[in-house]
């Protein structure tokens, strides 16, 4: 009797090795509540990897990489320096696409950990410390402060590789980061959709600006930042505050909620009948077509219309920052709950 064996072959994409193919669902899937990745001993040894235990393909492994280094393998961490960073720093890492260049549409940025110095309040601009993406298809934003558990969706369907870029102010203060780089195949049914910073696949969880809760009395979210929040399916969405609520003002000192639309007026976030080029606005949500800003949400808001995505924008100027001096505006954090009828 002839038998006839199997034999699997390991072949380079963008410099990384890939598994066969006997397992392409399990090779480079998260492994260790996503601490880690999936891959062979050899080639965690090779990509000078932490084993974290057994996977299906041998061994769980934590890849990390700092200043200089560069991504060539899925589920790949960027993290600060273990010694402490120095002021007027800067720390990069190039991220290449583990297999061929048309086969990788997205790049999902974990931030896990996330802490830098915030946006100066008066201006809104990330002038210290900064975080930038650069080599996307598309302009990503620039981000600083504080953004444990934050994410981006980063468009690399054109791009060869990406850079991600910390620049550091030149104070003293502590800083560390660890953003988790996750490659989303083409065919994946996990792209973002298209135009979508963010994507929140789960039916229910917690939405905020960036930087909010900083440790900085005197942040705030950045300005001139414009883009979309989006879910997975177009649904009625109801929405909750449920941390302190101030889009171009101070929350209301006394805590207290709107209880409907009347309190509150999408006319103040963005004066369109003034033709001043120089006029200062406020950030807002756009939701359902409503503006929300100024300094409360509603008790409890439920969209008339099925929605696919929550919009945010933040002007260039914005409205009593001069003013107020080291007064922050928090930003927003509310908890949605999408209602599509499923079981």
């Amino acid at each position: 009797m002839k038998l006839s064996a199997v034999l699997t072959v390991t072949v380079l994409f963008g410099g990384a090795a890939a598994l066969p193919t006997l397992f392409p669902r399990l090779y480079m899937e998260p492994c260790g509540d996503g601490a880690g990745v999936c891959m062979t001993g050899i080639e965690c040894g090779f990509q000078r990897g932490r084993s974290l235990g057994s996977c299906v393909l041998g061994t769980c492994c934590r890849l990390e990489k700092t200043c200089g280094g560069r991504i060539v393998a899925n589920n790949t961490y960027f993290v600060s320096p273990y010694e402490s960073v120095r002021g007027g720093s800067s720390c990069s890492v190039e991220v290449q696409k583990k297999w061929h260049i048309s086969g990788i549409c997205q790049m999902r940025l974990d931030f896990i950990e996330f802490d830098t110095v915030g946006p100066n309040f008066a201006t809104g601009a990330c002038i210290h410390d900064s975080f930038s993406v650069s080599g996307a298809d598309r302009s990503v934003p620039t981000i600083c402060g504080r953004n444990n558990k934050q994410h981006m969706y980063i468009d690399v369907r054109n791009a060869r590789s990406i850079r991600l870029n910390v620049n550091l102010g030149q104070n003293s203060t502590s800083r560390q980061w660890k953003i988790r780089v996750s490659q989303i195949p083409c065919y994946s049914e996990r792209l973002a959709p298209p135009n979508c910073l963010q994507y929140f696949e789960e039916d229910s969880g917690i939405i905020s600006s960036f930087n909010y809760g900083s440790l900085f009395n005197d942040s705030s979210y950045p300005l001139d930042l414009r883009y979309r929040m989006c879910f997975r399916d177009a649904c009625i969405v109801q929405l909750t505050q449920v941390g302190a609520f101030g889009l171009g003002e101070k929350p209301e000192a006394s805590g207290r909620l709107a209880d409907n639309l009347g309190e509150l007026s999408d006319r103040i976030c963005d004066d369109l009948t003034s033709y001043d080029e120089n006029r200062k606005r406020k950030a807002y949500l756009t939701i359902d077509g409503i503006k929300f800003c100024g300094n409360k949400f509603l008790r409890s808001f439920r969209t008339r219309n099925a929605i696919s995505s929550i919009g945010f924008n933040s002007p260039e100027r914005e409205e009593g920052r001069d003013d107020y001096g080291r007064a922050p505006y928090p930003g927003f954090q509310l908890q949605y709950k999408s209602n599509c009828g499923r079981q």
